[in-house]
């Protein structure tokens, strides 16, 4: 089985700016806007607000909240983006 490839999407903050962010299978990785070292990874789901509360990803360092984008729950991820 050929390993899994990463991709590059952007993660879309809530003030309008963007940053890059990685996609791999229905996953994501990114940094939060308040520069805290250690990315923040989450699993695709579809188009905000969520409607499943546990694929929301809330960042330890400031409470920012995210979530990975995609058409579909599980699916391959178009953006992360970031909730209220």
């Amino acid at each position: 089985m050929p390993p899994q490839a990463q991709h590059n999407i952007q993660v879309h903050f809530l003030d309008g700016t963007t940053a890059p962010a990685v996609r791999t299978g229905n996953n994501a990785a990114w940094h939060c806007q308040c520069e805290r070292t250690l990315p923040l990874v989450g699993y695709s789901d579809s188009t905000p607000p969520s409607s499943v509360p546990h694929s929301r990803v809330e960042c330890p360092d400031c409470d920012k909240a995210y979530q990975v984008v995609a058409p579909t729950l599980k699916g391959v991820p178009t953006l992360v983006q970031e909730v209220q």
